[in-house]
């Protein structure tokens, strides 16, 4: 099923004033990553890409054996049901999974909320609810989360009392930074400058490519140099500078439309024409914006947790080296944050649960994932 690895991460339930530190309502850095996401295409893609790794894995009660190895408690143990449990089953885990991931891979870190089914007898019909740090904030010791633009209060934790049984609960899941290790750190994180860069580059291509439309240049005419005149307007002339902004206005509003390729037909007497010149703003800038942008992907691509070819493109890789390839970008890429979301789940619920019920194996038993269905690749052989 898979081995225990160290995890370099963080979750802690928050129990006091001073647990509540912990970057609620996003930092600045979580605030400009959450922008690159939207305005940054490889930056979704990446996330999305952990999302669905994430999403297709399996959560399942185990013991860790002498070898690190986890192995499945059985079916009938309290463990297993209560895993069973976790989000109302497979599917809510599923896309507990992948919200996980796609928090975890932008920003490093998110806030999984539990609200009680106050009449229910198990916790099948809880309600499992995984937050940004942009849904979440600290008002003197208690929480305050959005869900589904509803403001929700978390009532204090405080160690030694019984905590009401009926009221939400809320643990914050982070990767770790190294320098700092209360606060959360991503690639996304860490490649900001990059971003930025790319971003500015996406705006100067596509500035590019509306100057190739309507802004080709200068065209120098003798003075007096009219366009002939509409249809059923006899003796009216239209002036070229009216004309070309005409043109312009459309090729920008409809690319498609022929404005945007086909010449302005100008008349000019046959000994005028040596004097009509065309000068170009071209400069070697628009052919270098391409390849800056080019690179900047690629450093994005070399400074993300998975392979490169993951957010590059596999190009001439048989099917072999392709599959090779998703397994390290899985190893890399999603299960060590699968690895983050089972350790909390284990420590922050899991075995305080088993412990209130008296269960001789709390402290033996945990959650862990089941990546074996992504790993499987289909026979070639043929």
């Amino acid at each position: 099923m898979g081995a225990l690895d160290r995890i370099t991460a963080a979750a802690t339930r928050i129990i006091t004033r001073s647990g509540a530190k912990g970057g609620t309502g996003g930092s600045g850095e979580q605030a400009v990553a959450w922008d690159l996401w939207q305005t940054v295409p490889e930056v979704s893609g990446y996330s999305d890409w952990v999302s669905a790794a994430m999403t297709g894995a399996t959560l399942f009660a185990g013991r860790r054996g002498p070898d690190g190895t986890v192995t499945p408690m059985p079916d009938a143990s309290r463990a297993a049901q209560l895993v069973s449990s976790i989000a109302g089953g497979p599917d809510g885990q599923s896309d507990m999974l992948g919200l996980f991931g796609t928090n975890l891979a932008i920003v490093g870190e998110a806030w999984l909320v539990i609200v009680p089914d106050s009449g229910a007898d198990d916790y099948a019909s809880d309600k499992w609810h995984v937050l940004s740090t942009e849904e979440v904030k600290s008002q003197r010791g208690k929480f305050k989360v959005t869900i589904d633009n509803v403001d929700v209060e978390i009532p204090e934790y405080v160690p030694g009392e019984t905590p009401d049984p009926d009221a939400p609960s809320v643990i914050r899941v982070w990767k770790s930074s190294p320098r700092r290790r209360w606060q959360a750190t991503s690639p996304v994180i860490r490649s900001i400058v990059v971003l930025e860069e790319l971003r500015l580059l996406n705006a100067a291509v596509a500035a590019i490519a509306r100057s190739r439309i309507t802004g080709r240049g200068i065209l120098l005419v003798p003075a007096g140099t009219r366009f002939p005149g509409s249809p059923g307007q006899e003796g009216a002339e239209d002036s070229l500078l009216d004309t070309l902004i005409e043109v312009s206005s459309t090729a920008i509003q409809q690319p498609e439309s022929a404005a945007a390729t086909v010449p302005i037909v100008l008349e000019v007497p046959g000994d005028l024409i040596a004097g009509v010149k065309l000068l170009k703003f071209e400069s070697e800038f628009d052919t270098l914006a391409v390849q800056l942008r080019d690179e900047a992907i690629r450093r994005f691509a070399t400074g993300a947790d998975v392979p490169a070819e993951v957010l590059l493109g596999l190009g001439d890789s048989n099917h072999w080296g392709a599959w090779a390839l998703t397994a390290e970008a899985l190893r890399m890429g999603a299960e060590p944050r699968l690895g983050l979301v089972c350790h909390s789940l284990t420590t922050e619920w899991l075995r305080p649960l088993l412990d209130a019920e008296g269960d001789p194996d709390a402290a033996d038993v945990m959650v862990w994932y089941d990546t074996s269905g992504l790993r499987s690749s289909s026979n070639k052989g043929a």
